[in-house]
């Protein structure tokens, strides 16, 4: 004998099956791995932008930057690189944040749309607007090679995820592009073996444009040419953009211990002793230019 499905019974069954093929489609599109980024520039910024460009993409807490080249339409594109984890060579295209670094100018962030390019490859696109505020370069340079680990962390619109480092030796001359003072904090990390996640670094720019928090630098309201700098009694002085700026090795230190106090971090005398024994024999002079 046959028995009939009850119509709210069979409803319900059609209903979970279109939950699970729409579930089903969600996941999928949710987890679309993609490695190449697709970049549009608005005009206002397009013709500035050189043929190479910065991309600086974060998922999640996991932020990676890499170049992008101009293509003979039109577009910016580039390849997702994660340095620090070589194995890992995509990424999801529907959630996905990136700003971009442009050689003088930079923009803030905007989420990816997953997209296909003209070769019916997945991509992640992004459309860019910027605004033209000066951002500024920090030149670094010391009197002998020491390691230097540098981090980024942005505040700009929608990048409060960001947050980029880099390694160098700064016995030669380097730089780090494309700071846009005060929505960037940066800090330097001196000569450790690996980056200390106790340690907060040397601040050089700050978000809080009243330098309240001790950084080196702070943007002078009367003049965006020049910054005010601390001398070691605290006293106040212009720093004309361009300048080099030399510290020496027992002022390096009283500001480490300086920020760290005001920072709230832990500030005892044996915290500045191995600041100094860390960096003793390694640096005598970090001169800084803002450029």
């Amino acid at each position: 004998m046959l028995t009939r499905t009850p119509p709210a019974t069979h409803s319900r069954r059609l209903l979970n099956r279109a939950a699970l093929v729409v579930l089903g489609f969600a996941l999928e599109a949710h987890a679309q791995p993609v490695s190449i980024v697709q970049v549009t520039i608005d005009t206002d910024c397009r013709a500035a932008a050189q043929s190479e460009i910065t991309v600086v993409l974060t998922v999640g807490e996991q932020t990676v930057r890499f170049p992008a080249q101009k293509d003979t339409d039109g577009f910016w594109r580039g390849k997702y690189v994660d340095k620090e984890h070589p194995n890992v060579r995509t990424f999801p295209a529907d959630r996905a944040m990136a700003s971009l670094r442009l050689n003088g100018l930079r923009t803030g962030c905007e989420a990816s749309t997953p997209s296909e390019n003209g070769a019916k490859e997945d991509i992640a696109a992004f459309t860019f607007g910027c605004k033209r505020r000066k951002v500024h370069d920090i030149a670094i340079q010391t009197d002998g090679p020491i390691k230097i680990d540098y981090r980024r962390w942005s505040a700009l619109e929608n990048c409060q995820n960001e947050r980029d480092h880099g390694t160098f030796t700064a016995g030669t001359l380097q730089a780090i592009p494309d700071i846009w003072v005060p929505d960037e904090e940066v800090r330097l990390l001196l000569n450790w073996d690996k980056p200390n996640p106790l340690d907060p670094g040397l601040l050089v720019f700050s978000h809080d444009s009243t330098g309240t928090d001790f950084p080196l630098f702070s943007p002078d309201p009367t003049n965006p040419e020049l910054f005010i700098f601390l001398d070691k009694r605290g006293h106040a002085h212009r720093q004309k953009v361009g300048d080099p700026l030399p510290l020496d090795l027992e002022f390096v230190v009283n500001t480490l211990a300086n920020q760290r106090f005001k920072k709230r971090v832990d500030n005892a005398p044996n915290s500045r002793l191995a600041n100094q024994e860390r960096l003793k024999g390694k640096l005598k002079t970090l001169t800084l230019v803002v450029k």
